[in-house]
């Protein structure tokens, strides 16, 4: 708790400035309503009575002015708050003369915007103390820690609020990216504009994993999520050993030395049960050696299955801060714990969302794993679709592209053969076309070959 005579952190010169400049103009109310969306942050409870009187009116197509301000206040029976009407109004009156424009109004809407925030974090603060204390907890450290993560997370999606840029500035942003995209292609002609996946008919139809794209690959249990993923990771890492760059994977189900020994044979190109029992032979000894060497320090390794999205979010900040990080993997995203008190969906939409956040932030892509539902194992096809991904709606919704595994073997002849047939199903992809790849599974080496390549070497 704070201490006594303790006088929260608040700015009275930039409430009066903000509310002032509405009257003055009111086109900047939604500006200000873009970084003060809650009336709850400003510190005096009379001007939140002001505030929220303001947005009525503006919402409902009204005139403001000061007369019918003070009427919805009136409505909301908030007038005592206010000192009745004639205070409210000659109130209004000076803080409306105090300003001559709304030019500023913006600067000071952020300063009121830090100020809750700082007040936030020292009520947040308490409420954990409290927690931490509170012996009849089974575990009150973790509560603590649990609820420090959460409201963190929202006080810092808060500062991150919507911006209103002109369609003109939008246009020229727009031109100049396309104008240094055909610059790039010149300079490197037949190279991808984003992350090649390692699979050249994939990047086809991708053109390449990009800086802010949450990118879902779905299948059902032991379909090759996690082969199709670290594929992928072997293909970023050979590339950041030799750009300087890093990966970031993070695994919710496999331990890190296993993990570590798949990345290994996947770049070597080695079988991986002779690997792991020591059956290599001098060339395969010196393919691994090689590839240790090359990955070693281009890799991240998290394998703490309890992680919650914010500490998630904090190790890749920590990361991207010391090294050039080039991509983030998880595995997989129905694994990534959340509030137990929300239902399922709620949950996993709460990570879809902080994951494309993470992306954006941090301005690189995120591929995560998740599961299907048992939806595809009903249909005579076995064909994956977009509505089979399990438990929310919201990955769909927040993925830029959705990469579905189809294994086309029947299942009576899986056991039998070393090479499995599959089709990478590109259900969505929001900057491009869909479509599917036909690829090869070998299930010794657990790597994913796109049939094209196969046929390419035979002729």
């Amino acid at each position: 708790m704070p201490d006594a005579g303790y006088i929260p952190p608040h700015s009275i010169e930039a409430e009066q400035a903000v509310l002032g400049c509405m009257f003055v103009d009111p086109s900047c109310i939604d500006a200000v309503r873009l970084a003060l969306p809650d009336p709850a942050m400003f510190w005096r409870h009379s001007h939140q009575v002001i505030y929220r009187a303001i947005l009525q009116l503006h919402d409902n197509d009204l005139e403001l002015d000061w007369i019918t301000c003070a009427d919805a206040v009136e409505h909301n029976h908030e007038l005592e708050a206010c000192g009745g009407r004639d205070a409210l109004q000659t109130y209004l009156a000076d803080i409306s003369n105090s300003v001559p424009s709304s030019y500023g109004v913006q600067r000071w809407a952020a300063i009121i915007q830090r100020e809750w925030r700082r007040r936030e974090l020292v009520l947040v603060a308490g409420d954990a103390r409290a927690v931490a204390l509170d012996g009849a907890r089974q575990d009150p450290a973790g509560d603590a820690v649990d609820l420090l993560e959460r409201e963190l997370t929202r006080l810092d999606q808060s500062r991150q609020h919507a911006q209103l840029v002109p369609i003109d500035e939008a246009v020229a942003a727009a031109e100049s990216q396309r104008e240094q995209v055909e610059e790039w292609r010149r300079a490197n002609e037949g190279a991808l504009p984003g992350l090649s996946s390692g699979w050249s008919d994939l990047d086809q139809l991708t053109l390449g994993f990009r800086g802010g794209e949450l990118i879902v690959v779905g299948a059902r249990p032991s379909q090759g999520k996690t082969a199709c993923l670290l594929g992928m990771a072997s293909h970023f890492l050979v590339n950041a050993a030799q750009a300087g760059e890093t990966v970031l994977i993070f695994s919710y189900e496999m331990g890190t030395v296993e993990l570590a020994q798949r990345v290994i044979c996947q770049v070597a190109g080695v079988d991986q049960r002779n690997y792991r029992l020591g059956k290599l032979d001098y060339d395969e000894r010196g393919a691994v050696l090689q590839a240790t060497n090359l990955i070693r320090p281009a890799a991240y390794i998290v394998d703490n299955g309890e992680l919650r999205l914010p500490a998630v979010r904090s190790i890749a900040r920590g990361v991207a801060r010391k090294h050039k990080l080039k991509a983030i993997l998880l595995d997989y995203l129905q694994l990534v714990p959340d509030d137990n008190a929300l239902d399922r969906h709620l949950q996993i939409g709460n990570i879809s969302r902080g994951l494309k956040a993470m992306a954006r932030e941090l301005d690189i892509p995120v591929i995560t794993a998740a599961q299907l539902n048992r939806g595809v194992e009903h249909r005579s096809e076995g064909r994956p679709k977009l509505s089979d991904l399990r438990e929310s709606g919201s990955i769909e919704q927040d993925a830029d592209q959705v990469l579905l595994l189809h294994r086309t073997t029947p299942d009576k002849e899986k056991d039998e053969l070393e090479v499995l047939e599959y089709s990478f199903l590109l259900e969505k992809n929001r900057n491009g076309p869909t479509g599917g790849v036909p690829m090869y599974f070998h299930k010794t080496s657990a790597r994913f070959v796109q049939r094209s390549a196969v046929r390419s070497a035979i002729a």
